[in-house]
């Protein structure tokens, strides 16, 4: 019931309970007595004890005659649509999210294999050029597809290869690998020469070596030193640092000698 003087509803709900006021108000307070001796609030608001309720909203009985009640299933399923409509955005970003991490992780989990990879390769110089990085090798396995393709040029996949492929190097090395195990498969074979041409620059006995050493240096055998071991031959400047077998590069020591040296004359640095 709405009240135009005082610009306001009387009572919360529909159901007329503000009519006796509004009585009293249109008489000025003039009424002689209570147009309604009795209030039962059950006849108002039916069976909920709720003051703006409709008559019969009790589920339990199915009565809706104004039809503001939804079934129980159709009200949850109504609340989970609108729960999904609500979530949808956050749920997409979500599942982006969730696909990002664990392509992400893949991806570092690969790129650390690689590194560890490498990092034995770099140390071991039986390993071919061509293993020196898995991720070089998959995008050298990426470019061959593309030029079966068409997608690629043959000069972009030739300037691919020699980059991540065939000619790939370690950055505390020299020289290529291959070339280093080249070099150094030569050295092995031209070992006995090396001590021939040695004995021939001093041929005199007593003077760099004795009669004995020098025997054994014609036979290309490497001789018994002061130390009572085999001497060797030393690359001044290291094969994997770019040495060449060259005599210019060579050096005959004892092995103690070498032993002695070895951290300093190995540890080589390019100027």
């Amino acid at each position: 019931t709405y009240d135009p003087q005082l610009g306001r509803f009387l009572q919360r709900d529909p159901n007329a309970t503000g009519l006796l006021i509004l009585r009293e108000v249109a008489l000025g307070g003039k009424s002689i007595g209570a147009s309604v001796f009795r209030l039962d609030l059950a006849t108002h608001i039916g069976d909920s004890v709720a003051t703006s309720a409709y008559l019969g909203i009790n589920p339990l009985t199915r009565s809706d005659p104004t039809g503001l009640w939804f079934g129980m299933a159709f009200q949850l399923g109504t609340m989970a649509v609108n729960g999904y409509l609500n979530a949808a955005g956050t749920l997409e970003e979500a599942r982006q999210g969730l696909i990002t991490t664990f392509s992400l992780s893949q991806m570092l989990a690969d790129y650390s294999t690689a590194q560890m990879k490498d990092a034995e390769w770099a140390d071991d110089w039986t390993f071919d050029d061509s293993e020196y990085s898995q991720a070089g090798k998959q995008a050298q396995d990426i470019y061959e597809l593309q030029l079966k393709r068409g997608e690629v040029s043959e000069q972009d996949y030739a300037a691919a290869s020699i980059y991540s492929y065939k000619g790939a190097r370690s950055n505390l090395r020299g020289v290529s690998r291959n070339k280093y195990n080249a070099r150094r498969a030569a050295f092995e074979k031209m070992r006995p020469t090396l001590w021939k041409l040695e004995a021939k620059r001093h041929p005199q006995p007593g003077g760099k070596y004795t009669k004995e050493q020098l025997d054994d240096m014609k036979a290309g055998k490497a001789p018994i030193g002061s130390d009572g071991q085999k001497m060797q031959i030393h690359h001044i400047r290291p094969l994997m640092h770019g040495g060449t077998n060259q005599r210019s590069n060579l050096a005959f020591v004892t092995a103690s000698e070498h032993r002695k040296n070895y951290k300093e004359w190995h540890k080589y640095i390019d100027e």
